[in-house]
């Protein structure tokens, strides 16, 4: 834990409800979770809810996708959770 108040949300059409309660700084997506792709819930997200953040974690077959839905970056699985990390708290420094 780096200070960050983080909420674990198994699937695109649950993450969107919960946008409707709750504001999130950042959204980290992954390409394959249940029901939609990470991909159309960047595209979701970005055009109606511009002030997120939205990053992908993928593996490299999927960061395309990722980047045409507009997310600001995207970390390849499996070895990019750390760097995922420290892009996010290096974007945010203590703000969380």
């Amino acid at each position: 834990r780096r200070g960050a108040e983080v909420e674990g949300i198994m699937s695109g059409e649950t993450a969107l409800l919960a946008l409707e309660t709750r504001h999130f700084d950042v959204i980290v997506a992954e390409c394959h979770s249940a029901g939609m792709s990470g991909a159309l819930l960047a595209r979701i997200v970005t055009a109606h809810k511009p002030g997120i953040r939205m990053v992908g974690f993928c593996g490299s077959g999927d960061i395309c996708e990722f980047l045409k839905a507009g997310v600001e970056a995207v970390f390849e699985k499996p070895g990019g959770l750390s760097a995922l990390l420290d892009y996010i708290f290096g974007k945010h420094g203590d703000s969380f």
